[in-house]
């Protein structure tokens, strides 16, 4: 089945005084089809609370609603998938909790993070961090364009978002590395 996405995917944040819920309303409102609810501070039972309404919301905008980390939270919610860093779930025991229909996200740091499990599970792949980003500090941008180009190319079929420190003047970056589309946190939070 072939799973079609905007090019614009925009990430919740904890940093903001907006409840994660309201963040998704003010994105959808604004036109964006494609969220990701990511939360670290919320408890399980607040991040369940979140997701639901969450969902309600991007159902009224047929807008794609992915839960971040959690692929039960994702089912529960009736979200439209999950996203997993390289620490999380994995990815067949993830596509087991969701079945076929589900988007799955993976982050992507450098080509050895590629495996069989991303081409045969992923949906998309979230590749950076393109520069510092205040969302990840802890993560440096370690990868040349040539080296996103070719990992971009390595992914091929699999849409790759560019995420970490994007901002609206990287939008020319789709043309140039052959990147799917831009992920954007703390940018849109300006």
């Amino acid at each position: 089945m072939s799973k079609s996405l905007p090019r614009l995917y925009s990430l919740t944040s904890d940093r903001l005084e907006m409840s994660h819920s309201e963040q998704v309303s003010f994105f959808c409102e604004a036109g964006i089809r494609l969220i990701q609810l990511r939360s670290k501070n919320l408890s399980g039972t607040e991040l369940l609370l979140e997701a639901s309404k969450s969902v309600e919301v991007c159902n009224q905008f047929d807008a794609k609603l992915i839960i971040n980390d959690s692929a039960e939270i994702a089912k529960s919610t009736r979200a439209d998938g999950v996203h997993l860093g390289k620490n999380d779930m994995d990815l067949p025991k993830a596509r087991e909790i969701l079945g076929e229909s589900k988007l799955i996200g993976v982050t992507i740091h450098s080509e050895d993070e590629i495996s069989d499990n991303t081409y045969e599970f992923a949906d998309y792949a979230g590749l950076g961090p393109f520069r510092n980003s205040k969302t990840k500090s802890e993560l440096n941008s370690q990868l040349s364009e040539n080296d996103y180009s070719t990992i971009i190319h390595l992914l091929d079929p699999i849409p790759v978002f560019l995420i970490g420190g994007i901002n609206s003047q990287d939008f020319t970056t789709i043309q140039r590395l052959g990147n799917h589309g831009l992920a954007v946190c703390s940018a849109l939070s300006k």
